[in-house]
Order: C-alpha cells, then structure tokens, then sequence
C-alpha cells in the first residue's frame, strides 16, 4: 500500500472510531499516527472526548470494544443491527450508565450479573428492555426466567445459519449493504431454516412496514423451550408443523408498572437467535415504544451521520459517490468550507464543524 493510500485508511479509521464512541486515548492504542496530519486529526478530535456521540439505544458489554466499522470483529449480532439500521447506540459496561437511553439491550450473560431488582427497575422508570436469552441452560435461569416472566424448560439446536451467509442482510442493511439488487437471488438459498408467525399484530404490522421485499420472521442456530406466565404476552412463536417447536413462543414482552401502579416500560424475550430481518423488525417495534427513531433515515443508503458535541461525523460506507443537503460548516479532514451541498466520494469522511 503507497504512503498516501495508507494515510487515507488511517484517517477514515480514525474518524469511525470517534464516531462510535471512542477517545483520543482510545485510538492512540490502536492506530499508529506518528505521521503529523494524524496527530493532529486525533489532537483535534480529541475535543469531543468527555461526550458521548447522541444515542437512542443502550447495550450493555462485558468491556468497551471499538472496532473499525464495518467490521464489527467483536460486536454483537445486535448492535450490528441497531447500527444498521440508523440508530445511535452506545456501549455500557455497567448499567447503573444508562441514564440517557430509554431502549437497553442485555444479552444472557450481563443479566445474569444484575440483580433482578435493577433490571425491574429500568422497566418501571418507563425503559424498554430487551433481553437476549441464554443459548443453553445456565445455573441463574431461574432469576433471568422471573425477570422475563416465563419458565424455561430446555433448548432446542437448529441448523446453523452463518451472518456472513445471512441474506436478509441486504434487505435491512442501510449502511453496510446498500444494494438490494441481489437480494431476491440470495432469499431462495440463504434463509433461517426455522420460520416463526406473528401472533401478536403489533409485530405484523411493523413487519409490513418493513422495505420490500418483506420475508418471514425466522431463527437459526439455537432456540430456548419456555412457557409464558400470566403477564407475558407472546409476540412471535414458531410456524412449522415438522418441528418439535411448532407454537412455541420465541418473542415475548411483559408489561411492568410502576410503584404508583401506572403503566411502565416493558421487558421483551428474545429466546433464539434471530436472522437479520427479524432482529430490524422487532427493533423497530420497539423501538416505537421507546419513542426513539433511527438518526439516518434521511440520509441515501450508506451514509452515517454521529453527532458528537460540535462535530458532524459523516461516513460513506457505500461503494458510489453520495450526495448530501444542508451541510454547512468546516470539514476537519479536508479543510474545505461546506455551504449546504457536499458530495462524499466512496468509503470517504467527513468531520463538519460548524462556524
């Protein structure tokens, strides 16, 4: 790789890692900027330090990772997801952080870490809580079983379906895959083996209001055997007369009140691992309860927008050149004046502040 072309890469992993939520300190450790148009990027960045990029939803890590978009080495399925879909999320490594957000994601094993208590409490305050279950039986079931409001009874295993070979992909990613034109073709050969059935209508009315095409609700991999108590509500449960699962639920949502006995947040049941359609559509579901909207929506495919402090942070993450409105300010990277219409070439950055 040239010197120039590696100057390029390291300026756009820099300005992805602030966008996600990293420090000046944060990418120090991880990018070499001895060369001084970095340093001084970093040293300038690093104005926004002490705040955090805007964000609508929560998720809850063993330990901050910042990995350089799109890669996503060690992210979650989920925040995957939440990203894609145009929403701002931040990672928390103690909940006693989520202050900010109104929707939190907590997969099994950070659950099984808080007391019961703490988790009620978020979804009295009026929070959505979506809790990922457990993969397979582990020795605190019974407490992550109350919270969620159901009774766990076994797991099941499914065929295995790879993210990489995830087709649904190209129908919800807006930023790493922003091309459908494949899509149909992919759809015949590379959908989760488990289909499931909205049984509530909520579900199936956001999933009409998905982009087209609009496939079924599936899982793979894994699925947990439970039954819903009296207060849970059954969201989605499996549709296949040739499995031992056939009416099983696999979404759930519980309503919770708060003290004064007026209505609260609720706590939703993941009990699979969902494909990539099904995890965008229950997001936007809930997301609607949580009274959050993605931020990029109105920006074209592949284009994300992190607002930071008193920095735009523009990426194109899409392989053709994308033109942008109502942009005005400095650009950092290239030191050009915006004055409302930008064009941003491929796999490009963009940090505007405004003057």
């Amino acid at each position: 790789m040239r010197a120039n072309d590696t100057l390029v890469a390291h300026t756009c992993d820099i300005v992805q890692m602030f966008a996600s939520g990293a420090t000046s300190s944060d990418v120090r450790s991880s990018i070499d900027i001895e060369e001084e148009p970095l340093s001084h990027l970093v040293d300038y960045l690093s104005g926004v330090d002490d705040v955090p990029p805007t964000t609508q939803i929560a998720i809850l890590v063993g330990s901050h990772s910042y990995d350089r978009r799109p890669a996503f080495t060690n992210f979650s399925t989920w925040l995957r997801s939440a990203w894609e879909q145009g929403y701002g999320v931040r990672q928390l490594t103690d909940i006693d952080q989520a202050i900010f957000e109104s929707f939190i994601i907590i997969d099994a094993n950070q659950a099984n870490n808080l007391p019961h208590s703490t988790i009620e409490h978020l979804a009295e305050s009026g929070k959505q809580v979506l809790l990922i279950a457990p993969s397979t039986k582990q020795p605190s079931d019974s407490t992550f079983a109350k919270i969620a409001g159901v009774q766990f009874e076994g797991e099941s295993h499914l065929q295995r379906l790879d993210e990489a070979n995830d087709a649904t992909w190209h129908l919800v990613g807006r930023l790493t895959q922003p091309s459908l034109k494949d899509a149909g073709t992919h759809l015949k050969t590379s959908t989760a083996p488990l289909k499931l059935t909205a049984t509530d209508p909520s579900l199936e009315r956001t999933r009409q209001l998905m982009n087209e095409p609009r496939p079924a609700l599936r899982a793979a991999n894994w699925a947990r055997i439970f039954t819903p108590g009296d207060s849970t509500t059954t969201l989605a449960s499996v549709d296949d007369p040739l499995s031992e699962l056939d009416g099983r639920p696999i979404i759930t949502k519980r309503a919770v009140a708060n003290a004064h006995g007026e209505t609260g947040g609720n706590v939703w049941l993941v009990g699979a691992d969902l494909d990539a359609f099904t995890r965008a559509t229950l997001l936007r579901l809930i997301s609607v309860h949580a009274r959050v909207r993605p931020t990029n929506l109105e920006f074209p495919r592949g284009i994300e927008v992190v607002q930071r402090a008193h920095m735009t942070f523009i990426v194109n993450h899409g392989s053709t050149m994308a033109e942008l409105s109502n942009v005005h300010g400095s650009d950092v990277v290239s030191g050009n004046r915006c004055t409302g219409h930008v064009a941003l070439a491929p796999h490009s950055v963009m940090v505007v502040v405004e003057e």
